[in-house]
């Protein structure tokens, strides 16, 4: 029977088996990314501390911050002058920043501190002072012990590699020489300071030569421990993950610059996420896709072209879901308050991300006629409730399958990303028991439909009723439609505004408006609401 949109029921069928493969994938893919998500949701989290010094691990809010060097006054006369002074503390925080994420990313447990910010009524640091003169880093293991000779002193010195080896090699720096200290550098200052070193310890021991062949025994004692300086400098010396540039940069912008990192973060957490996505939604779509075919439903070119379709598809998807849910998952993890907070530690960030995109994607096919006002209502409703299914599921299944496989293929963690993915998948496919009953319950009312718009068609008088109705259906949905597009235009500003601000209540007001516009309820709007939900008896619907 020939549909009224022009699909046939065979078409049909294709349609929705399609969409069936794609919430397969879909579900795998929010499994699998969760753990993507969550150790460079950590790193941003870092960096989302370095910029406004909340530590959310301790509750703790440091002195110093990007945002509070930023604040530093600057001579006027000679403001180049003050940055390059700045660059010290902004170099401190932002080398920290970049272990810790680090760390977060390979989900090691370990932490570096500067000493400033250790909680010096803990005995375990009493070898450490506020503005230590020795050491400005130290590692710290899993349970918070300072790791053995892993201190740092950040010395961001002179304004050329030739400057700072002049400024490493003078009596100030003797004391740290003595110590045995490890003595931290601009990144791009290293290899030439250690090339310049050598090339002044090569002239040194020419020196040295000459005075001992003319028996100037004063003058070969003194290049001798010149030549031991230089060598003890290359000794201590080690690379920062900063340039100089950078660190004048972040002591100047510091907003910027933390968001430069952020960035960063969530590009790799993205090309990560769509190696995963590959893997993970190629693997269910060869699964699905030889059913199919095994099942005479589709050729052996068609289940190819859907493999490599539903494998680009999955990497794309993982790459947004896992760079945008990543971001996300810091956002909330550095909220100072604990119900987002532990919002950010479940898989909820990627649940809301792959909803958001579902839902735009099902709009879309809804605007454009794809789809009737009945579909898209179901599958907005599925989607709700299968992303929620799926986080939940994800997160139990991930963490144990994450204890159990700890294989890895290239930079993957494969025992949590196959958790992830069969906790995905299972959560899928428990609401797809349900929501298949209401879309056979959907077909059997257009099928109904359809009968009786046939045995109508011999009466006039009721095909000018029904076109007039019709009329006004149409008219009533245009009108709507008119106020979804606002209702998402609105919706996406305060997101995007939330994103720019670092302002998470309008991000999530965004959302909630998003799903206020589509019909369904919204839970965080701003901060007053929110709190009034809170305090109020009725429960808090996720």
């Amino acid at each position: 029977m020939e549909r009224k949109d022009g699909k046939d029921e065979e078409s049909r069928n294709k349609d929705l088996r399609n969409e069936d493969n794609r919430g397969l994938c879909d579900a795998a893919l929010t499994g699998a990314t969760a753990d993507t998500a969550r150790r460079f949701g950590g790193a941003v989290s870092a960096y989302e501390t370095a910029y406004n010094g909340y530590d959310p691990a301790t509750g703790r809010t440091y002195d110093r911050s990007l945002k509070s060097v930023g604040e530093y006054a600057v001579d006027p006369k000679n403001p180049q002058k003050s940055y390059q002074q700045h660059a010290g503390f902004s170099a401190e925080i932002l080398e920290t920043a970049k272990r810790n994420a680090e760390h977060a990313i390979n989900d090691d447990g370990g932490k570096s501190a500067r000493t400033d910010d250790l909680d010096h009524t803990d005995s375990r640091y009493d070898g450490y002072g506020v503005n230590d003169q020795y050491v400005d880093l130290v590692e710290l293991d899993e349970n918070g012990d300072p790791i053995t000779d892993s201190e740092t002193q950040v010395k961001f010195v002179g304004n050329s590699p030739e400057a700072c080896l002049d400024k490493l090699a003078s009596k100030k720096f003797q004391k740290y020489l003595d110590r045995g200290v490890k003595l931290m550098i601009p990144k791009d200052y290293y290899e030439e300071v250690m090339k310049e070193a050598d090339r002044r310890i090569e002239d040194l021991q020419k020196q040295l030569e000459h005075a001992k062949e003319t028996g100037n025994t004063e003058l070969a004692r003194k290049l001798e421990a010149q030549i031991e300086r230089y060598q003890q400098i290359e000794k201590s010396l080690e690379p920062s993950h900063l340039t100089k540039k950078m660190a004048v940069f972040a002591a100047k912008h510091p907003k910027t610059a933390a968001g430069i990192q952020i960035g960063e973060t969530a590009l790799r957490a993205g090309l990560q996420g769509a190696a995963t996505g590959a893997v993970f939604g190629g693997a269910v779509s060869i699964v699905s896709n030889v059913a199919a075919y095994e099942k005479g439903e589709i050729t052996k070119e068609e289940a190819r072209q859907n493999v490599a379709r539903d494998m680009t598809r999955s990497a794309r998807s993982g790459f947004v879901t896992a760079s945008e849910g990543a971001v996300l998952t810091g956002i909330l993890e550095n909220s100072k308050n604990d119900f987002l907070k532990e919002i950010g530690g479940t898989n909820a960030p990627v649940a809301i991300v792959q909803a958001a995109h579902s839902s735009f994607r099902i709009m879309k096919q809804y605007s454009e006629g794809k789809i009737d006002a009945a579909e898209c209502t179901s599958l907005l409703c599925e989607t709700t409730v299968s992303e929620g299914a799926q986080a939940v599921s994800a997160k139990t299944v991930s963490a144990k399958a994450g204890s159990l496989i700890t294989a890895k293929v290239g930079s993957l963690k494969v025992g949590s990303a196959v958790g992830g993915a069969l906790g995905g998948v299972a959560g899928y496919l428990a609401t797809q028991v349900t929501l298949k009953a209401l879309r056979q319950a959907r077909a059997q009312y257009h099928e109904a439909r359809e009968y009786r718009i046939m045995t109508e068609t011999a009466c006039e008088e009721e095909i000018v009723r029904m076109e007039a109705l019709q009329e006004q259906i149409r008219c009533a949905f245009n009108h709507n439609m008119q106020v979804v597009e606002k209702g998402l235009t609105r919706a996406n500003a305060m997101m995007d505004y939330g994103t720019e601000q670092n302002d998470v209540f309008s991000y999530l007001g965004g959302i909630s408006s998003f799903r206020r516009t589509v019909g369904l309820s919204g839970n965080v709007m701003t901060p007053r609401e929110f709190e009034g939900r809170m305090r109020s008896a009725q429960p808090l619907v996720l």
